[in-house]
């Protein structure tokens, strides 16, 4: 009896053990602990223990979190091992199309991947921001001012999309756009939108943004961009 016992106590830890994995790996990924996260994500794939997520999600998952620690080709691997896995959303794929795109300057690969996000789903609006960024990177000014102008519409709050903008904005010497793409600066303490470039709900976090930040490519352009913001953050 003693020895079944054992057996029932040793089962009951193993099977505790492998179901934490998914929560310990949330409670990493909100701590910021990228490693730690990596670390309960790829036992959580390798046990198959997902806490109800399926294995393409998790692959996902673990690809943020690569990408947090700039593991770029790890990152790139996991998204694309997830749509292998049967997760075709449109957060990995915007993904795909942010790696290839922003960390590794690979713009013909990207933009495809940025178009299928938007057939899956024609409202994602952080999508529209990437593919915007993709646009500039590929000198099609027009192109990238549509969706910036698009992402801005569908998701007001996201001010990384105005400061991007306002950086391409900047880049090209055209003032009047940059100070006129910020009609009026968020209230001290209100929220600024979710900090992501691509994904869903965990998101990939690169800029934290404040209005100083916001206001900052506009502010460079010239005098008449920095008293315009002036007035408009006294509204």
């Amino acid at each position: 009896m003693r020895v079944l016992a054992a057996v029932f106590c040793f089962i009951l830890i193993a099977d505790v053990a492998r179901a934490n994995d998914m929560q310990s790996a949330r409670t990493a990924l909100g701590n910021g602990d990228f490693e730690t996260a990596i670390y309960y994500l790829t036992e959580a794939i390798r046990t198959g223990d997902t806490d109800g997520l399926s294995v393409g999600e998790i692959y996902y998952e673990r690809g943020l979190a690569k990408g947090r620690l700039g593991r770029n080709d790890e990152a790139l691997a996991d998204y694309r091992q997830a749509v292998q896995s049967g997760f075709r959303q449109a957060g990995v794929f915007s993904s795909i199309c942010y790696t290839l795109s922003d960390r590794l300057d690979r713009q013909d690969e990207a933009l495809p991947n940025c178009n299928e996000a938007l057939r899956i789903d024609p409202y994602h609006a952080p999508t529209y921001g990437i593919r915007a960024l993709v646009w500039w990177k590929r000198d099609n000014i027009t192109e990238a001012e549509k969706d910036f102008d698009h992402a801005i519409s569908l998701d007001p709050s996201n001010w990384g999309n105005r400061y991007n903008r306002g950086n391409m904005y900047h880049s090209l010497g055209r003032h009047r756009a940059c100070s006129a793409g910020l009609p009026r600066l968020p209230r001290p303490g209100a929220g600024l939108g979710p900090e992501t470039e691509g994904g869903p709900a965990a998101g990939i976090r690169h800029h934290r943004l404040t209005p100083q930040t916001v206001r900052r490519p506009c502010r460079r352009s010239c005098g008449r961009a920095r008293r315009s913001l002036r007035r408009n953050s006294r509204r």
